[in-house]
């Protein structure tokens, strides 16, 4: 009698944009379908990856604002302060 493998779902998440997805594949092999950044997963980020999460969070949202780095930094610490306080402790 044979046992079929349990199918493992992993819940990943981009480190560039935050999009988030479920997939049968490992998340370090995957590329994100929205941004082509790459996927991580959720519930296990690995360390130094909020960091780039961070700086990458706000990139892009002074280039969709048309704002300064400095005050897209500002309104992300703002919004996710965990994020902010990780990336503190990496530098």
């Amino acid at each position: 009698m044979s046992q079929k493998k349990a199918e493992i779902t992993y819940h990943c998440e981009c480190i560039e944009c935050g999009y988030e997805m479920d997939s049968e594949k490992h998340c370090n092999d995957l590329k994100c379908p929205e941004c082509g950044g790459q996927m991580r997963r959720k519930e296990r980020p690995g360390p130094g990856q909020n960091s780039r999460g961070f700086i990458s969070a706000a990139k892009q949202l002074a280039q969709k604002e048309g704002t300064t780095v400095t005050e897209a930094l500002k309104k992300v610490r703002r919004q996710n302060p965990q994020l902010y306080e990780d990336f503190r402790e990496k530098i």
